[in-house]
């Protein structure tokens, strides 16, 4: 299974997050966050509803506009003025918890019409490129399906694949598996094993505590719009050192 992929090589860290902080209406959503992630690096983020997880993801890729604060993908800032959103879009893959695909395009035309219009590539060279991601997926028989004719799991997996045909640095997950069925998350999963496998390097939001001590590299356990702790999966999991990360295992994993 092909992945049409290749990480650009930087000097410094790939991400580097500065002093983040949002805020919606009244509520400070994000609080001063601060993070940088290695090229390869696989990050979990954990913690529970309301505490800032998706919304730092949207504010990386400029879905949301952080309230101060800087965001690097290597050398470039994110968050200048007068930045390239189309181009940092195409570097930083968002895949959302709701699949977002056109229920009108078959499986193949749902990830070769962003090729097309965000790079600009023939229909032909498009198709090739579409078809090459969704085989790496595990879509190889779905070309011609549409949404509705997928199963959720199938749905999520063209989803992944449409972004990861853009060949971004960097991939973002939002809670990939929260609206499938739980036999179908098993192979959401695996796909973004093998997308670590072949070194790309992917901040997800979950709430699969399993995928996060076996997958990441790194696990962040965030609260009230913090970092509240952070480290490797076995003392984050196995050792935690904040009374705030003890009560929320406890509450998640019934421990």
């Amino acid at each position: 299974m092909s992945m049409p992929h290749a990480v650009p090589a930087t000097s410094g860290p790939l991400l580097t997050i500065e002093n983040l902080s949002k805020r919606f209406g009244p509520l400070m959503v994000l609080d001063d966050v601060s993070l940088t992630v290695a090229e390869r690096e696989v990050i979990a983020i954990i913690g529970p509803s309301g505490s800032g997880k998706s919304t730092l993801l949207r504010c990386v890729n400029r879905l949301e506009e952080p309230a101060s604060g800087r965001v690097m993908l290597g050398d470039v800032e994110v968050t200048a003025r007068g930045a390239k959103l189309n181009a940092i879009r195409r570097d930083i893959g968002l895949v959302f918890q709701n699949f977002n695909l056109y229920p009108h395009l078959k499986a193949r035309d749902n990830v070769s019409l962003a090729l097309r219009k965000v790079i600009g590539l023939s229909r032909e060279a498009a198709r090739l490129q579409a078809e090459a991601a969704l085989t790496a997926v595990g879509l190889e028989m779905k070309f011609d399906a549409y949404p509705g004719e997928l199963s959720g799991g199938q749905q999520q997996r063209v989803g992944i694949a449409r972004a990861m045909a853009l060949n971004p640095r960097l991939m973002m997950f939002d809670e990939p598996t929260s609206a499938l069925d739980p036999e179908l998350v098993a192979g959401v999963l695996g796909v973004i094993k093998d997308m670590k496998a072949r070194g790309m390097t992917m901040l997800v939001v979950t709430h699969e505590m399993g995928f996060a001590r076996e997958v990441a590299d790194r696990v962040i356990f965030m609260d009230r719009g913090k970092i509240v702790e952070q480290g490797h999966p076995s003392r984050i999991f196995g050792q935690p050192e904040s009374p705030r990360l003890r009560e929320f295992l406890a509450s998640v994993l019934g421990r």
